[in-house]
């Protein structure tokens, strides 16, 4: 997977981003997870396969290669939230990484207003995404991953319909 941070500036800027490989081998049995809500009970270290919509993610590192991140309850500070999951199991190949991001980039801002409440660009809001590579393509990865944050601090709580 590659990851494309939020966004620094603000949102009417042009979109520029620095991809990050990931790597992953394995599969593992996922965080404990709150069995009617399906929240995490507690800050861990997940494998970015493990994650779902309405996680909340405690910043990403700047390691050229992520397997994990942490991930904590969405009650407790964190920078960013999963907010949507783009399934690309239709594509036989691997479409190459610029068309990845693109597709990506275009998912994850259609998903923004849907998850949020209210359009990316009248919003203080940001998006980023967890895409496939060449690499983890060939390992079974076809998802892409939207993410929101706050681009000027962290949050604590939900932003799921934040309308800001």
């Amino acid at each position: 997977m590659t990851r494309i941070p939020r966004l620094l500036a603000t949102p009417t800027y042009a979109v520029a981003a620095v991809a990050l490989s990931v790597l992953i081998a394995g599969c593992s049995d996922g965080p404990e997870r709150d069995a009617e809500t399906g929240e995490l009970v507690e800050a861990t270290e997940v494998n970015v396969f493990d994650l779902q919509v309405g996680d909340c993610l405690d910043g990403f590192t700047d390691d050229s290669e992520i397997s994990t991140v942490r991930a904590v309850p969405c009650s407790e500070e964190h920078t960013d939230e999963v907010m949507a999951a783009i399934d690309l199991s239709a594509e036989d190949e691997f479409p190459g990484t610029e068309a990845v991001q693109e597709r990506a980039e275009e998912a994850c801002h259609e998903q923004f207003e849907r998850f949020v409440g209210v359009p990316w660009d009248e919003s203080q809001l940001d998006f980023g995404f967890l895409a496939p590579t060449d690499a983890s393509w060939a390992d079974g990865d076809r998802e892409i991953l939207c993410t929101v944050g706050d681009p000027n601090r962290a949050v604590t709580g939900t932003l799921r319909d934040a309308d800001r």
